[in-house]
């Protein structure tokens, strides 16, 4: 085979900048180079089953991605014979299976890459492999780009990013009852710890929070640090009982922890529904609106939004430290 259609392919993947359009042209890019291979998929592992997050048939996007396999799926036998820690590339049946170790999704967590071919050779085993290696290398870069440096964990400029993504999923899934949910959080006072202790005792509360964030929350959920002391995340699939369940859970975890020197630290949570109709600047906004309340009526709690309540303005000689 030439070699100039792979070269062609790479020079197209690195001059990419989103790890969801990596993703993308990794499947588009196998389509091209084998066009015999007519179903390619991307799937992840959550609670025990899998997610179909990505797919191309015969040379066209799968426009219902993020969506569990259902029984009418090809793949849906298929999840009963794989592992989430499956390490090792392979034929089953009728399908070559490619574990991703570092691929990083929509919803993060262990990946799998299926084909749908009857046989493989082993050159073309050889160079999926490699070509999956680069993609993941290239990802990791991307990945450092994306995070926070401090915390790990995702940073401001993907958040609208990440917004638009679980809004373009609800339209796509019409007649779907999933939820979605943006919660952005404040941690209470922080302005004393650093005035008080110093900034590396107060990044050291920030890292605090940011692990126990990370306990806190679902993989498939998506978590930031917005700036400073805000921190924001992305709920999916989960009614509201389970968000503000979540949200609670998170807020008395903190609460709970006892920090060197400080002991208790409190944060204040405000959180909004996603509605496809919406863009990333409302909901921003919205959750803003309802950390505003959190905060006026005494910190330490969880607060929805309302869309008939106004934030209370502060009156203008007031003392009251809000943030």
């Amino acid at each position: 085979m030439p070699n100039d259609p792979l070269l062609a392919a790479l020079e197209k993947l690195t001059a990419l900048r989103s790890l969801d359009t990596v993703e993308a042209a990794l499947l588009k890019t196998l389509g091209e180079i084998y066009p015999s291979i007519d179903s390619l998929y991307l799937l992840a592992w959550h609670d025990n089953e899998l997610i179909e997050y990505g797919a191309l048939h015969h040379g066209e996007f799968a426009s219902d991605n993020g969506a569990r396999l259902t029984p009418a799926h090809p793949l849906f036998d298929l999840q009963a014979q794989l592992h989430p820690n499956c390490s090792k590339a392979g034929m089953i049946g009728e399908y070559f299976i490619h574990p991703l170790s570092k691929v990083d999704t929509l919803t993060p967590s262990h990946a799998l890459l299926v084909l749908h071919t009857p046989k493989i050779s082993p050159a073309a085993r050889k160079l999926i492999g490699s070509l999956i290696r680069i993609v993941e290398n290239f990802s990791e870069l991307l990945r450092e780009k994306n995070r926070d440096r401090l915390t790990g964990l995702l940073n401001r400029h993907q958040l609208e990013e990440g917004i638009d993504q679980l809004l373009n999923r609800q339209m796509r899934s019409k007649g779907n009852t999933e939820q979605y949910w943006l919660a952005m959080m404040d941690i209470d006072h922080f302005k004393e710890v650093n005035d008080t202790f110093g900034h590396l005792f107060g990044d050291e509360v920030l890292l605090t929070v940011s692990q126990l964030m990370q306990g806190a929350f679902r993989n498939q959920d998506r978590l930031y640090r917005y700036g400073g002391e805000e921190f924001v995340v992305l709920l999916s699939e989960v009614d509201e009982d389970g968000a503000l369940g979540a949200l609670e859970r998170f807020r008395q975890d903190v609460e709970r922890y006892r920090f060197p020197q400080l002991g208790q630290v409190t944060l204040s949570i405000g959180y909004c529904a996603l509605h496809a109709q919406g863009n990333a600047a409302t909901a921003l906004g919205q959750a803003d609106q309802a950390l505003y309340r959190a905060k006026n009526a005494g910190r330490n709690q969880v607060v929805r939004y309302e869309p008939n309540t106004t934030a209370p303005q502060e009156a203008p000689n007031s003392s009251i430290e809000l943030f």
